[in-house]
């Protein structure tokens, strides 16, 4: 199917942008297993905007500390990667197969988001 769609990409495109139906036949035999995964999973590997997030939020942690004197800190850079992690499912649509909810879903509408702008 993805040979099918890149056949159809490059009989549209494939005059005006030739590189790009070349460049993807270079790598054909790297990029078919990608396709193997579900949509959302692809997605996720894609995607460094998770990544990012995790590297923010654990940057966070180790700046407003000095030093880490203890175990506190690992429990603490533990409990943002949970976090991190649990944001992330509630991001991706059907993570939990199908038409279940997720333990993480988003609340509820009988329990309103507070705005960025209000204080804790």
């Amino acid at each position: 199917m993805a040979l099918v769609r890149l056949e159809e990409f490059e009989d549209e495109w494939g005059k005006r942008y030739p590189a790009i139906g070349q460049a993807w036949r270079r790598v054909w035999e790297h990029v078919v297993p990608f396709f193997a995964f579900a949509p959302d999973v692809r997605k996720m590997i894609y995607t460094t905007n998770t990544v990012e997030a995790l590297h923010r939020s654990l940057r966070k942690i180790i700046k407003t500390r000095g030093s880490f004197p203890n175990d506190a800190a690992l429990k603490l850079l533990y409990l943002a990667i949970k976090n991190a992690g649990l944001r992330s499912l509630r991001q991706t649509p059907g993570c939990c197969g199908s038409g279940a909810r997720c333990r993480s879903a988003p609340r509820s509408a009988d329990r309103p988001r507070r705005s960025p702008r209000e204080s804790p």
